[in-house]
């Protein structure tokens, strides 16, 4: 799928082998747990349903929009009893993108409500038994963050459920005993996450906003920004292939894994593939890693996750090379920044590359303000932490420049401005915490 999905259609020709291997690099590279019932005893029907339908997957959908955190539960009733569930649905033998059953399941329940985040938190494994016979079904958990409930109605005849305060919701409804640990570890989950400034989540929702200004600038200013970015002579700049190019050298050849934490819908990522085992691609942004995915060319060792960075949930040390690429001026505070070199210092256990233009008024004469005018004032772009080269050393020395790490530092001049290239490597010492 675009968000948490590996290209592996090529791969496999049977559904169920597909999930069985996703399941696994969920197991292998988040902090997941495992929830596994036994010996439940069900029905010829469900028994006939989990034979066509081996797997499934959960939604936990949860929104901070109201004034107390709220989760999504269905609703139905059993012998005139109101009950509660959980979105879901069963995965199809044939080779399906999770992306889009997850995608087409929050539709048919909530049709109005964005989906912003989607994140894997859980495994569930069910034994049924059937007079002698036994038949497995297994699930993997999302947990979804919503906006846009202003658009949500429970009196819309399209709606099939309510959003319920987390400090409200009846566990004696929930008749499926998963379903309640499910839902106790989730909520556990949402109370824990970190609640900072969402610029990642503005710059979606203003990208939405101004959808048509943004095809514009793509298909026409974006050309002419960088034809004028070459003629504005600089004695000193570098092709932005030569610089990108400088990046991959970064990446030693014996890379088995690697994470790029924003990568945006930069098809350049997919470079990435020729010198690492296995890449997880990470963006804020659905549609970014959409249009990736849709790319001809897609690598096949490639995951692609759709997850708020600083509320991921990687595994230590499960990486040998960790990316940042022009995403901390995307931060608004020192606290983000500080959690967000705290994770990547976690989940790496050799080399973190920081990639970050700066401020565009380090390049001296009047285009590069002419074209912070344009960025701010048309495209309404919400990076307003651009750091100048001062603040930037001072940044990198206060968290990096110490006995736990070799620091290297490169500035380039490119078309779009100065590039600093940061790579840092944990001592051997150092690499067991934070």
């Amino acid at each position: 799928m675009d968000n948490n999905e590996m290209n592996l259609y090529s791969e496999f020709n049977d559904g169920d082998k597909l999930f069985k291997t996703l399941l696994n690099i969920y197991d292998d590279f988040y902090n997941i747990k495992t929830f596994e019932y036994n010996d439940i005893s069900i029905d010829y029907y469900q028994y006939l349903y989990c034979r066509n339908m081996s797997n499934f997957v959960l939604l936990v959908v949860y929104s901070f929009e109201n004034e107390y955190p709220s989760i999504f539960f269905t609703w139905g009733f059993e012998e005139l009893n109101l009950v509660w569930d959980i979105p879901s649905s069963g995965v199809p033998q044939e080779p399906s993108y999770l992306r889009d059953i997850i995608f087409h399941t929050l539709k048919k329940y909530i049709p109005r409500v964005h989906l912003k985040t989607v994140n894997p938190i859980s495994i569930v494994k069910m034994n049924y038994t059937h007079k002698e016979k036994t038949v497995t079904h297994d699930g993997i958990v999302f947990i979804c963050s919503a906006s846009n409930l202003s658009e949500f109605r429970i009196d819309n005849s399209d709606c099939r459920g309510m959003f319920i305060p987390l400090n409200e919701v009846d566990y004696s409804k929930l008749t499926k005993s998963f379903n309640r640990d499910v839902i106790n570890y989730s909520i556990e989950y949402i109370m824990s996450l970190e609640r900072f400034s969402q610029n990642g989540h503005k710059e979606i929702n203003i990208q939405k906003k101004y959808h048509k200004r943004y095809v514009i600038h793509e298909k026409i200013f974006k050309r002419i920004i960088t034809l004028i970015g070459y003629l504005y002579k600089y004695n000193s700049s570098i092709t932005k292939k030569a610089y990108k190019q400088k990046i991959l050298d970064k990446i030693p050849k014996d890379t088995q894994y690697l994470l790029d934490i924003a990568v945006g819908d930069d098809k350049f990522s997919f470079d990435y593939c020729s010198k690492a085992e296995f890449v997880i691609l990470n963006d804020v942004s659905w549609e970014s890693t959409t249009s990736l995915r849709k790319h001809k060319k897609l690598p096949k060792n490639i995951l692609f996750t759709n997850e708020d960075i600083i509320n991921a949930n990687f595994k230590s040390q499960s990486f040998d090379i960790v990316i940042c690429k022009n995403c901390i001026h995307h931060f608004s505070s020192i606290n983000e920044l500080e959690i967000l070199f705290k994770k990547i210092v976690a989940w790496s256990r050799g080399r973190i590359i920081i990639s970050e233009v700066l401020h565009p008024f380090e390049v001296k004469g009047f285009w590069p303000k002419i074209k912070d005018f344009y960025y701010r004032n048309y495209l309404r772009d919400v990076g307003d932490n651009l750091l100048t080269k001062k603040t930037f050393n001072s940044l990198i020395e206060r968290y990096f420049i110490n006995d736990r790490f070799i620091v290297n530092i490169e500035y380039h001049l490119t078309v779009m401005g100065i590039n600093c290239l940061v790579t840092i490597d944990k001592k051997n010492d150092s690499k067991g915490g934070e």
